[in-house]
């Protein structure tokens, strides 16, 4: 697809707690804008698929239930675990971070929609990038270190309307 002419920035991160609308955004950036998705747990997620866990495992309808392959952990429990406790603690805080440039570097525009952490912000804005917060619709939270938003993001965006509302408040916000 042929980038838009829209001046957008060459990196979006949408931070927000689960189903306040981030993969609804991305999903709009990709179609419409010339945009590719790399998340920061991308290759997390690719792990999760390298033992055995299915798309619906990792994005869809399986991830809160215990399963078998995880001795009675959900696949979320398990993504956590991975993606903080042992990546960001054990490896080091900028495992992910290192990752994602990488695979980013790849392509002219990217949008990433699961940005948690202050390092992963940090990283967007080196790459000219900027950081959108959605509040509102959804807003479901775990109590994980992964769910805090520790940081400061450059718009926040209220999703209390509709979906054409919420595409039209973040257009006009990056277009600002």
């Amino acid at each position: 697809m042929t980038p838009a002419n829209d001046n957008f920035p060459r990196v979006i991160a949408l931070a927000g707690a689960a189903g306040s609308g981030k993969s609804t955004v991305a999903d709009h950036l990709v179609d419409l804008h010339g945009y590719t998705r790399v998340k920061f747990a991308g290759p997390l997620k690719d792990m999760c698929r390298a033992i055995g866990l299915t798309d619906e495992h990792i994005e869809g309808g399986l991830k809160e239930v215990p399963a078998d392959i995880l001795q009675g952990k959900s696949p979320r429990q398990f993504m956590q675990a991975l993606g903080t406790e042992f990546g960001r603690d054990m490896i080091g805080e900028n495992f992910w971070v290192g990752l994602w440039e990488a695979r980013a570097a790849q392509h002219d525009r990217v949008v990433v929609d699961d940005c948690r952490f202050p390092n992963e912000a940090a990283a967007v804005r080196r790459l000219g990038g900027v950081v959108i917060k959605l509040e509102g619709r959804g807003g479901i939270g775990f109590g994980h270190a992964s769910e805090r938003f520790d940081f400061i993001a450059d718009a926040v965006i209220q999703n209390d309307g509709g979906i054409r509302d919420l595409i039209s408040s973040v257009v006009e916000a990056l277009a600002a």
